[in-house]
């Protein structure tokens, strides 16, 4: 359970119809531990419609491991319907396919070369956007150390 500040990074500044990268940060104390920590979602919208983000990746993630959407909707405990649903929505609003057929077999799928990429640069805005909240930590512990007095 998280208390305090919750914040939603959603710049309007942005035009609706060009993609906008939005992270949803908290800072707040976990149950059971003494310091609060930085938390964070990382997605990416376009027209206020999600194209791509941690389910996303997740869901293409499963489809590598797994060789066919039925297998990564069973590995992330879902219907293979809201995988294909999903997928079908990330396709229709980036304007290309992330998976293709394989030469395995009718139920076989892979990702397409745009699907890869997909995933390596969001896994890079993920390693991104974690350093930042590394660094944001440290310099939120110092401060919060600090107002109280240096007691931990």
């Amino acid at each position: 359970m998280f208390k305090g500040l919750s914040h939603v990074n959603n710049d309007r500044s942005v035009p609706k119809e060009q993609p906008r990268l939005s992270i949803e940060a908290r800072v707040g104390a976990s149950e059971g531990k003494a310091m609060a920590e930085i938390q964070f979602k990382l997605w990416i919208e376009e027209n206020e419609k999600v194209l791509f983000g941690g389910g996303r990746l997740k869901l293409l993630k499963a489809v590598i491991d797994q060789g066919s959407l039925a297998g990564a909707a069973r590995e992330l405990s879902m219907s293979y319907r809201a995988a294909w649903g999903r997928l079908r929505a990330s396709e229709k609003r980036l304007g290309f396919p992330l998976v293709e057929r394989s030469e395995g077999g009718r139920r076989e799928v892979q990702l397409t070369p745009q699907g890869l990429k997909m995933v390596k640069q969001f896994e890079a805005f993920e390693k991104q956007a974690q350093e930042f909240a590394n660094k944001a930590q440290k310099s939120w512990s110092k401060l919060v150390n600090d107002l109280r007095g240096g007691k931990v």
